[in-house]
């Protein structure tokens, strides 16, 4: 079978969640068919717009430069020169089946380009960013956001659009997006939250499934966690905002225990040297980032996960390697994290971006280990990335 992924980034420029599972994915399945991925880069020393295939272990990469910051909002969802691209690389690799994951800094027409083919199109969903051009249902002073309207959407646009045209523009980007997803054969959402909120706004039942990731559960055999006098907390992920890293630092700050480390991994980021002055006690440490075929040896030092992201969040990667590693999770009580964590049970959740609380079932933890072994015992099993790929030829056969 011949399949085509496309993904906004690629290991090993990119390694958000939506970009790492992509890379896992396309591996897999490469194993037993020919595959072929479209993605960009963002290279300032090349020339924008141009191109380039990379030969990579099993499957070809076709790589757009995109260096643009969107000067105009409506490039935001549509590039036609890189429209132009995405026919060359139709022509290059007649796919049968086009496999999307996300169109942020590339084009939502190329779901359009693929129907005009005859290839089917599914779509797998990592956020909301096709129905808020935030991506994360967040508002502009970072509170949520309880769903797409036009009038809200408007007041979110002042960073793209003058305030006197940000209806119009908002109206139009949804208008045309409408367009775009009803030419989407079936949407595959990793949390049922997601599922639910794609469904609110329209998108038909029979259009949208449930199905978690599949990961490469082989890194985690033979785990087994270092010991050490302190209790280990851990922070995986980017350090944006949405993430709620801020939160955990001044949760951290009010706990009055020698007792306890944090140990913060991720790529630097202009926001790391605002956390990094938010620190007021000892057994704080910034690790840096780390290869995510190495996230075993980083889970082996530590005894529990904080995710305290400030958004729904979807189904975060760390909670489901925490999980292949058993131990706990601490994470904010709404969207995705929410669905999987399961407090007292698998781990703790706390009131969304409250630091006091996320101190408390920091200091539960601390000051249990029992409980830290209980719940991380408790862990549900994780589908496997071989798994997943069958489950999804399945689904790629239904539409040829």
């Amino acid at each position: 079978m011949r399949i085509a992924q496309v993904i906004h980034g690629f290991p090993p420029e990119y390694m958000a969640g939506s970009e790492v599972y992509t890379h896992a994915l396309v591996s897999e399945l490469a194993k037993r068919h020919d595959l072929s991925v479209f993605t960009r880069i963002e290279n300032p020393y090349k020339e924008k717009y141009e191109t380039e295939i990379q030969k990579r272990n099993g499957f070809d990469v076709f790589r757009i430069n995109n260096t643009s910051r969107h000067p105009r909002f409506k490039s935001r969802y549509r590039d036609k020169a890189i429209e132009s691209e995405f026919e060359n690389f139709l022509d290059l690799y007649d796919p049968e089946i086009m496999h999307f994951g996300h169109l942020n800094h590339l084009s939502t027409a190329m779901v359009l380009q693929a129907k005009e083919r005859g290839i089917p199109v599914i779509f797998t969903l990592h956020d909301f960013w096709l129905i808020c051009q935030r991506g994360q249902f967040l508002m502009g002073d970072f509170s949520i956001c309880d769903g797409q309207d036009d009038r809200k959407c408007a007041r979110c646009l002042s960073k793209w659009v003058p305030k006197k045209e940000a209806l119009a523009e908002i109206g139009k980007r949804m208008r045309y997006l409408k367009k775009v997803m009803s030419g989407v054969d079936l949407y595959i959402a990793p949390s049922r939250f997601l599922m639910d909120k794609f469904i609110e706004f329209g998108v038909p039942e029979n259009r949208i499934i449930y199905s978690d990731y599949g990961f490469d559960t082989s890194r985690f055999n033979g785990f087994k966690r270092s010991r050490s006098s302190k209790v280990r907390f851990g922070y995986i992920g980017t350090h944006i905002r949405s993430k709620g890293v801020n939160i955990l630092m001044d949760a951290f700050n009010q706990i009055n225990s020698n007792d306890v480390e944090l140990k913060i991994y991720g790529r630097r980021m202009k926001d790391t040297v605002y956390l990094e002055s938010m620190i007021q006690r000892e057994g704080v440490k910034f690790m840096g980032g780390y290869d995510n075929q190495d996230v075993a040896k980083v889970l082996a030092g530590l005894d529990a996960i904080v995710v305290p992201s400030i958004w729904y969040e979807n189904s975060p990667l760390v909670i489901h390697e925490a999980f292949l590693a058993r131990i706990p999770v601490i994470a904010s009580n709404k969207g995705g994290m929410a669905e999987y964590i399961h407090h007292m049970d698998n781990g703790l959740l706390f009131d969304l971006g409250n630091s006091r609380d996320l101190a408390d079932k920091i200091l539960m933890l601390a000051e249990n280990r029992e409980l830290i072994e209980e719940l991380g015992g408790n862990a549900p099993p994780v589908k496997s990335i071989e798994k997943h790929a069958e489950e999804l030829v399945e689904i790629y056969n239904q539409f040829l």
